[in-house]
């Protein structure tokens, strides 16, 4: 609509004939008539009266135009009517799907568009637009209207503001002050500083000024704030979908939205080099390479901030918050997972691989289900089928990756295969855990890390609740809230992991993270109804095994283990001991350790892994000493050597700080002391004693295991970071059979790994309810025996229309053009090729030249003086519609290509 291809090619007709005079009649048809729609179909209003119409709303439509802040505008007008009360309910947002000729010719002579194609927002090497399409629109209630209605709300506008440049320095400049004034307007509305958003939806639009002046205008206004160095999430769309013009605010505000409501802060795409003002030691905003678990402030809800700005000095910022989960409908949601759990069971593995064909086959022939829909499906299935035997797990990303699973699976189900199964399959060919006692297992110190459970914590309540009281709880004792050390910003260098693990771990604050990550994986797998007999913990693991048995509340639990650690962490830093493991059973690992006065037993840990620890001098020299060949030994990362003879003096302050806390056992369940080997008696005081005394006192875990094995455990489940018990379960009981080890943060961790460990649970024969983590999804069950008739797309009705920015056709109709003949096209050049050329001699097309060398770029027409104007208008027009299919082409390509790639760790998002 408006200067669309519409608008301009009836503006051609206009002035084609003030600039030549007389022109043949053939161009005249390949341009649209004159008609009463022509005139409809350049005015902009209706887009916003059609759809009133076809809804037959009768509140106001109109049309906002503030260039690239258009669909913000409409969103904050919305709301003005809203809250005058002259309409209940109402849509606003953006379209803009021009992608012309006449936009990238306008736009290139601003020296706005990026030479490179790459859109980079807040990196050194911006250097431009990249252009997008969209369409966007939001629906607007009063929230007493959207409570009462048991509507679902994605979020709270609590407040807009608006400003214009006044006397900037140019069209194209924007001012950081006219920004600053819009912001200001904001949360002077919203009663509230801007210090305490979460998440700032920059208009962030990849140019050199815009960026710079931009960036200026956040972190001014943060600072003015007081807003602390790194606390808010800096993010600009654009990367991702590119500046789609008018609906740019809309789409920011959607991403915003979802963000909030899918509890993720959205990593930002394509920054390697951020400016420097952004990495600036005192800068409040930080950039995010990967997904974040968007937590909740203890002292408020959660916020965000959305701008957007246009040409000509207009901005526009609106102000979110989100709505509490008690004051909405929160009971089902659409999440779409990185991974989906696909189940097949029957009663051999011959079953199985006919299930495989029978998927493959309808995969192959078009069935097109939703992945969480069949995933659902097969696990509900397989429910019904549980006393069946052989079992087959599959964690697929998507449609395309499970046909390929299936495929490579089949070799292995007719055992013919010749290479190791796939990390995302596993087959199993009987219920062997059937009715057999499970533990659970705590791991301790060295487990936690950066980065631990993001994904799980975005997708699961449990999680996310656990980790907001952590914050809660430890709240005032740390410099910033404990999710902010556990997911930190992006530092943008070498070896940014390892750094941020080093850094983590040598602080007392990395025991509490893992403490509220344990917490949340209790909460998680009772949701399962996944129950333990008995339990155990390593080292710092050993207090979660007291609260699962319901010995301690988990604020007490928490409190204790931030207090005890803080203490013991200024202890350990001025030990000057330190941990090393080395790769020897027990009894050789300290035959060579007498020789050293301070090194003494910390773990016994595998057959082959034994820790000890003493001081630097001796861990040095123990670890350089020629006489031990190639010994394996590693340096553990912790402050000090925790378990040894040198933390024994710390005991009588452990003891005092466990008077205060409330245990007091309600539960028979067996908790295993690793220090002795055995359960721990149930009795206050024996548990307050090994509470206090847990890290000062060697692990035998070897013994223990095997303790619990001879007691009658035979299925070992993991609940914490990694899966360090597990492999050390298939160490110790490698001589004993049966037994079976998996950790449900396992396989590289995530939500991938969770759910490997759940499949093969089921396969194992564990008893549990799988089903409960369907139960807040919105998703449905398919007729697995009918996949393909009734999950393959439909052929689109005869009455469709198709519709673009120029026309509208029934399906039935050839495909449209403007004009009485179609404008000249590629199927066309034919006519052209064998037409004289414009000098009188014959010659190749550009097209052709271009075909014979992809690298050549197409020759630059010269027009005769007096040259043939029937052909001289064809040539613009072709070109002109080659330009345009060119384009498409290459961004078609492009968007494949980038889709094709395979992910890497932490940058799959989808929630948002």
């Amino acid at each position: 609509m408006g200067m669309a291809e519409l608008g301009q090619r009836l503006t051609a007709r206009v002035e084609l004939p003030q600039l030549m005079g007389s022109f043949p009649q053939e161009t005249l048809d390949r341009l649209p008539e004159w008609s009463v729609l022509g005139l409809v179909g350049t005015l902009q209003n209706v887009y916003a009266g059609r759809i009133a119409n076809r809804f037959d709303l009768g509140g106001t439509n109109q049309m906002v135009d503030a260039a690239c802040a258009s669909s913000l505008a409409s969103v904050a007008q919305a709301c003005q009517e809203l809250l005058y009360g002259d309409t209940d309910f109402a849509l606003a947002g953006g379209v803009d799907i021009r992608q012309t000729p006449f936009d990238y010719m306008s736009l290139s002579k601003t020296q706005a568009l990026s030479p490179t194609g790459n859109s980079l927002p807040f990196d050194k090497k911006a250097d431009g637009i990249v252009l997008g399409e969209g369409i966007g629109l939001v629906a607007l209630k009063r929230y007493e209207d959207a409570i009462k209605d048991d509507d679902r709300i994605y979020a709270k506008i609590k407040a807009w503001g608006s400003s214009s440049d006044g006397r900037a320095k140019s069209l194209f400049n924007p001012s950081p002050d006219g920004q600053k004034r819009a912001l200001k307007r904001a949360y002077k509305r919203a009663g509230f500083p801007i210090s305490t958003v979460d998440l700032l939806c920059a208009h962030g639009t990849g140019t050199v000024a815009g960026d710079t002046a931009e960036v200026e205008t956040i972190i001014g206004a943060l600072k003015d704030a007081g807003a602390e160095p790194d606390s808010v999430a800096l993010h600009s769309i654009k990367a991702q979908i590119g500046h789609t013009k008018g609906s740019a605010g809309i789409a920011s505000l959607i991403e915003a939205c979802l963000a909030m409501h899918h509890r993720v802060i959205p990593p930002q795409m394509g920054v390697d080099d951020p400016q420097d003002m952004i990495l600036d030691d005192t800068s409040p905003v930080y950039l995010n390479q990967q997904a974040k678990p968007w937590l909740r402030n203890p002292d408020h809800p959660r916020r965000a901030g959305v701008s957007a700005f246009g040409f000509g000095g207009t901005n526009f910022h609106l102000v979110l918050e989100e709505a509490l989960d008690e004051d909405h409908n929160t009971e089902k949601d659409d999440p779409v997972w990185s991974s989906e759990l696909l189940l097949f069971k029957g009663e051999n593995r011959q079953e199985l691989i006919d299930q495989a064909n029978s998927l493959i086959s309808d995969l192959e022939n078009g069935a097109e289900p939703r992945l969480c829909d069949l995933a659902y499906s097969t696990i509900l299935r397989s429910h019904e089928q549980k006393e069946s035997p052989a079992t087959m797990v599959i964690v697929a990303k998507d449609l395309k990756h499970l046909k390929q699973s299936l495929t490579r699976a089949l070799p292995h189900l007719k055992k013919e295969a010749t290479w190791p199964l796939d990390n995302n399959i596993r087959i199993i060919d009987s219920l062997e855990a059937k009715g057999q006692q499970v533990s659970f297992m705590f791991p301790g110190q060295g487990s936690q890390h950066t980065w631990q459970g993001a994904e799980m914590t975005s997708i699961f309540p449990e999680l996310w609740n656990a980790c907001n009281e952590a914050d809660r709880i430890t709240k005032g004792k740390y410099p910033k809230a404990l999710s902010e050390f556990l997911y930190p910003p992006s530092l943008f260098v070498e070896d940014e992991e390892k750094i941020q693990n080093d850094l983590f771990k040598l602080s007392w604050y990395s025991s509490v993270a893992l403490a509220y990550f344990q917490s949340g994986m209790i909460d998680l797998i009772r949701t399962l109804d996944l129950q333990a007999l008995s339990v155990v913990g390593h080292s710092l693991g050993e207090p979660a095994s007291f609260h699962y048995a319901g010995h301690i509340s988990r604020e007490d639990w928490i409190a204790y283990v931030e207090k005890r650690m803080k203490f013991m962490h200024g202890f350990a830093v001025t030990s000057d001991t330190q941990l090393l493991a080395v790769g020897l059973d027990q009894a050789e690992a300290l035959e060579l350790a007498i020789q050293y006065p301070t090194l003494n037993l910390a773990n016994y840990n595998a057959t082959n892994q034994t820790v000890i620890g003493g001081s630097f001098e001796d861990i040095d020299a123990f670890r350089k000493n020629p006489d031990h060949g190639d010994l394996q030994t590693f340096k553990i990362q912790l402050t000090g050597a925790f378990h040894c003879t040198q933390f024994h003096v710390l005991r009588p302050e452990l003891i005092a700080m466990t008077q205060d806390l409330d245990i007091s056992p309600k539960s028979n369940i067996p908790v295993y002391n690793a220090h002795r080997a055995k359960p721990e008696p149930q009795k206050v005081e024996k548990i307050r004693n090994r509470f206090a005394c847990n890290l000062t006192v060697p692990i035998d875990w070897v013994e223990t295991i095997r303790r619990m094995y001879d007691d009658g455990t035979r299925v070992f489940v993991e609940l914490g970071p990694r899966s360090v018990l597990a492999n050390l379960c298939d160490n110790i009981l490698t001589a004993r059979s049966p037994f079976w080890a998996v950790s449900l943060d396992g396989e590289g961790g995530g939500l991938r790994g969770f759910l490997i460990a759940i499949g093969q649970l089921i396969g194992w024969g564990v008893d549990f309810n799988p089903l409960s983590i369907y139960e807040r999804r919105l998703v449905k069950k398919l007729d697995l025996d009918n996949l393909l008739e009734t999950t393959k797309p439909k052929p689109l009705s005869p009455t469709t229309w198709f519709v673009n920015g120029g026309h509208a056709r029934p399906m039935a109709d050839e495909v449209g053009h403007l004009g009485k003949q179609p404008l000249l096209t590629v199927e066309t050049k034919r006519a052209l090729e064998t037409a004289p050329s414009l000098n009188g001699n014959s010659t190749k097309t550009a097209l052709q030249l271009s075909e014979t060398n992809p690298n050549e770029p197409p020759p630059v027409p010269v027009f005769p003086p007096n040259g043939n104007p029937q052909l001289i208008m064809a040539e613009y027009q072709r070109r002109m519609q080659l330009y345009l299919e060119h384009q498409d082409a290459a961004m078609r390509a492009y968007m494949a290509a980038y889709y094709q790639q395979p992910q890497q760790p932490g940058q799959y998002y989808p929630n948002t």
